[in-house]
């Protein structure tokens, strides 16, 4: 199963409708781990010791967030004073490594970079899959304006296509009835005239017609 697949059935698994760093947190904790926060400057009592007894010090100096498990701890540690948008990439990264099976490779996940790879990939998934939610979210709650831009998109790619084939299709030319040359709009043998039509370029070229001597003379 691919990250695509990995990440669908784990939005549909655990009822994710809206990507946030607290559905995530929600999920991880279903699955037994706890989130801890820590901080690269000073940490609480708790959370210093619990470093120090595994032996994460070091991790936490260069990391913005790392799962760890072991036979006796389940733990995702986040660093403190993220923006919402790097929550999201820490906990979407590592419960890529959870959902890929990457447990009991190493206590600290994550440690090769075949595990790295399709941890991102599982979490670049879930991050594309929030930016489709959010704009279904948002059309939702401004329905009068996602219409409007709906019929305006609409509007201008019709006026752009029909434009396309009035340029592709129809000549510059004209003919009367019964006429045999073809003219110019403003030819003095159509002006004014109302037996004229449009020729499409099709005729302009195979129709049998020739040009004006007046409006259209060789050069």
């Amino acid at each position: 199963m691919n990250a695509e697949a990995k990440a669908k059935e784990f939005l549909h698994r655990y009822q994710i409708t809206s990507v946030t760093p607290e559905e995530l947190e929600r999920s991880l904790n279903e699955q037994g781990f706890s989130v801890v926060r820590f901080n690269h400057i000073r940490n609480s009592e708790d959370v210093a010791q619990l470093l120090e007894a595994l032996g994460l010090g070091d991790m936490a100096q260069r990391s913005n967030g790392f799962a760890y498990a072991d036979a006796d701890f389940r733990l995702v540690f986040l660093r403190e004073g993220l923006t919402e948008q790097e929550t999201l990439k820490v906990l979407a990264h590592e419960e890529g490594h959870i959902c890929c099976g990457h447990m009991g490779r190493a206590s600290v996940l994550g440690q090769s970079v075949e595990d790295e790879f399709e941890a991102n990939a599982f979490a670049q998934c879930l991050l594309d899959d929030r930016r489709g939610t959010r704009l279904k979210h948002w059309a939702a709650g401004h329905r009068g304006l996602a219409v409007l831009i709906a019929v305006l998109v609409f509007a201008l790619t019709s006026l752009a296509i029909g434009f396309t084939y009035e340029k592709l299709y129809w000549s510059d030319c004209y003919v009367t009835e019964a006429g045999e040359k073809y003219h110019q709009r403003d030819c003095v043998y159509v002006k004014n005239k109302e037996n004229v039509r449009r020729l499409p370029r099709a005729e302009v070229r195979d129709g049998g017609y020739e040009p004006c001597r007046v409006c259209l003379p060789e050069p």
